[in-house]
């Protein structure tokens, strides 16, 4: 029986050091799965098939269990659609649909091909994020053959193999049905069906027509191959288990579109059991929502994670992707207030985590392990970023473009280029007229006063004053930047300066 207030990736350990005993004790690691298709920007939904079993692995890690997480980047699934960040290229990509990505020219002329591009977009991106992961590209697997025999069992078991298609998925296949999908000799392979198949001298040689099927044009022809010449991927609810199978992997999650009834996991647990007496552990994880929708790269829904990482260090966005279960959604509020909120929360999670490390876990609750459990797979250092990163606002914007702390200028530039910095942050410094008071409070200033000091300060000269402090506060802020609320004001004034504040207004 599961402990409640464990973190869903140690349950995931635990399963795994049950199910894979023999394998854990002869000292073989355990091999952890993950793929993508590289059909457009890497968003927050494509790093969770990264991001999750790569922290599995670090979790193992800490249990002095051996892993590795093999990550397969495939590209022979067709070009259907043309993402929002391509549609300037729409005339030079719209004739490529239909072929595998790997076949698609780059249209941005820097990599092999349009599958490339994208792929080694998200290699760049994944690197800030310390993921240690062995690629694999399904093209290399076909010509390499690790296929070939998977395919000629599902031919030769052609009506088992369909019927548990059929049955998993809950849909009646085509007549025209076939466990591959051949690539044509014009490059295409969503445009293809197999008409009849021959076995000669153990070669499989199938035929096949190319036609129109919906918005993707067939060239017409009608051609022969061999399972040999690697021109061909299986139906993908017959490609994921077989790979799994070759790979010989334990553990792989998928989306809870995979994993509802019906899905595709139905279909790989029932073949890999079937034909091949396998099984692996699967877990599911929660779908990336903004205001409510999917994140998707066709749809452009969602920024890239090229543009969220502009905005926030790898390490929080880590931490925001595993702070609560895997299966859970996660919402994004992508406003400048709630990722402060995330900041403050990322901090103070640095308690649980010390109280964690420290063996002291059981007085924690399922929600402060959780987050103990993000941490620590986040990042081996924990910085105080919410006050770095809010002085670093501050000293932006009164310095017009100077933030005065390199690591973060980058991330603050980008809040300000897509409107996020919260209204108390967003201000100039103006130097109005100071009233009789205020001026009186700014001579009361003493050059070695902190942050802390200058706010407190302000209570204990309205006070003595006989005024709310509320009113001496919003007059400063008035004279200041003109408006009647900002930043902290013992920040304010500290990062203005005393000694320019005096100078201004007390000459």
């Amino acid at each position: 029986m599961h402990n409640i207030s464990k973190h869903s990736i140690e349950h995931l350990a635990d399963e795994l050091k049950f199910k894979c005993s023999k394998k854990i004790s002869n000292g073989n690691p355990l091999i952890i799965n993950s793929g993508i298709t590289t059909s457009g920007p890497a968003h927050l939904g494509t790093l969770c098939e990264v991001l999750y079993p790569h922290a599995i692995s670090r979790f193992l890690k800490t249990q002095k269990i051996k892993s590795e997480f093999l990550f397969i980047a495939d590209m022979l699934d067709a070009f259907d659609k043309i993402p929002a960040s391509a549609r300037g290229h729409a005339a030079k990509l719209t004739p490529e649909l239909g072929k595998p990505l790997c076949s698609v020219a780059d249209p941005f002329g820097c990599c092999n091909s349009y599958g490339d591009h994208y792929l080694n977009e998200l290699l760049g991106i994944i690197e800030r994020f310390g993921v240690k992961a062995k690629l694999l590209k399904s093209p290399v697997l076909y010509i390499e053959g690790r296929y070939d025999e998977y395919a000629k069992t599902y031919i030769g078991r052609f009506g088992e193999t369909k019927q548990i298609l059929q049955e998993t998925s809950g849909r009646t296949l085509p007549k025209s049905w076939f466990p591959i999908m051949p690539i044509c000799k014009c490059g295409k392979i969503a445009t293809t069906r197999v008409l009849s198949l021959v076995i000669e001298n153990n070669e499989y040689v199938y035929e096949y027509v190319c036609e129109d099927k919906g918005e993707y044009k067939g060239c017409g022809c009608i051609g022969k191959n061999s399972l040999s010449d690697h021109s061909y991927k299986l139906a993908w609810r017959l490609d994921w288990p077989s790979r799994q199978h070759f790979l010989n992997v334990d553990v792989e999650g998928a989306g809870l579109d995979h994993m509802t009834k019906g899905g595709s996991c139905d279909t790989a647990r029932e073949i890999l059991a079937k034909f091949f007496n396998y099984g692996i552990i699967a877990y599911k994880f929660g779908f990336i929502l903004l205001k409510g929708k999917k994140y998707s790269k066709s749809l452009g829904i969602g920024l890239t994670l090229a543009d969220l990482t502009s905005l926030l260090p790898a390490e929080m966005i880590t931490y925001a992707l595993l702070r609560s279960d895997l299966e859970q959604n996660k919402e994004i509020d992508l406003t400048g207030q709630s990722l402060l909120q995330m900041m403050r929360e990322y901090e103070a999670s640095v308690q649980f985590y010390d109280r964690y490390m420290a063996g002291g876990s059981e007085g924690l609750d399922r929600s402060e392990r959780k987050k103990a459990i993000a941490l620590m797979l986040a990042s081996d250092r924990h910085e105080k970023i919410y006050e770095r990163f809010t002085n670093a606002l501050i000293s932006y914007q009164i310095s017009s473009g100077r933030g005065g702390d390199s690591t973060l200028d980058s991330y603050v530039e980008s809040w300000i280029g897509n409107q996020l910095v919260p209204e108390e942050y967003d201000f100039k410094v103006v130097f109005a007229g100071a009233k009789p008071l205020v001026a009186g409070y700014f001579a009361s200033l003493r050059q070695n006063q902190d942050a802390a000091s200058v706010h407190a300060s302000v209570y204990d000269f309205a006070t003595a004053k006989g005024i709310a402090p509320k009113d001496l506060f919003r007059d400063i802020y008035l004279t200041l930047i003109g408006k009647e609320k900002g930043p902290r004001l013992g920040k304010l004034i500290e990062q203005i300066g005393i000694e320019k504040i005096k100078k201004k207004y007390l000459v």
